[in-house]
């Protein structure tokens, strides 16, 4: 008490900040939570942030400054813990081998991991950022996963499945998984995003497809009657010759209408 203001004040701080503060309000100036550093008694340094006002007399002589200083430490400990665990979380995010998009309530990207930008074949995700999730796909996508978002921001996690091609344009389809990101009180933050790679897959079905097509091309131009039953004796096949012979319409024997 009595000291100068000085002795709170860091040795190593730019010149001016000392007595910045301080001048500043003795000019009239607005100084609120301005951050900065002060030394306490036993020579700590704390992270402070002051607000300072003119002290006015009746007459209108300045007579000093009121300041206020707040101690910002709990602040800067609840920051770094929430750094922290960003940090885990995109650890986490980076772990999985899908591709993991986290999208705003508008529907706009936030974020993708590591594998996921490498599974669509982009190098930087800063031209995607913000951008709207859904405008991304081919047009014919686009209702599908428009109707997906509206669906987790109303808090109903959905599934879908859809063909996107990459950054590079290499052709893709997708199993996409969309879920709402919700705070204590039930609100929707945001939305998490999974899309898994299944083109290996949607080509396997596509060539079976072609092959039982191939299958029933020929099957149907042989002049006997085939048929095909599972194991349970339901009928599941009958070639155009065996419809042919017996004139009956396919609705009256397949599956146990064969044997009535």
């Amino acid at each position: 008490i009595d000291g100068p203001v000085g002795l709170l004040v860091p040795p190593d701080l730019p010149d001016g900040d000392p007595t910045g503060v301080f001048r500043r309000a003795m000019e009239g100036r607005r100084v609120h939570e301005h951050e900065t550093v002060r030394v306490a008694k036993g020579g700590e340094r704390i992270p402070v942030s002051v607000t300072a006002a003119r002290m006015v007399a009746p007459d209108g002589r300045t007579i000093g400054v009121s300041a206020i200083f707040r101690d910002l430490r709990p602040r800067r400990a609840m920051e770094a813990e929430l750094r922290d665990s960003e940090a885990f979380s995109r650890s986490v995010l980076d772990a999985s081998t899908d591709c993991v998009k986290v999208v705003d309530a508008g529907g706009r990207l936030e974020f993708m991991n590591a594998n996921g930008l490498c599974l669509m074949e982009i190098e930087d995700f800063t031209p995607f950022l913000g951008q709207d999730w859904a405008a991304l796909w081919p047009e014919a996508g686009q209702a599908r996963v428009r109707e997906a978002v509206a669906a987790a921001l109303s808090g109903a996690p959905t599934r879908f499945e859809a063909f996107c091609p990459t950054a590079r344009g290499t052709p893709k389809w997708w199993d996409v998984a969309v879920a709402p990101v919700q705070d204590a009180a039930g609100r929707v933050l945001r939305l998490v995003s999974t899309s898994r790679d299944i083109t290996g897959r949607k080509e396997a079905e596509a060539a079976l497809a072609r092959s039982e097509a191939a299958l029933r091309t020929a099957l149907d131009a042989i002049p006997q009657m085939v048929w095909s039953t599972r194991p349970d004796g339901f009928h599941d096949y009958y070639n155009r010759r065996w419809y042919e012979f017996t004139g009956a319409p396919p609705a009256q024997t397949e599956g146990e209408g064969w044997n009535p």
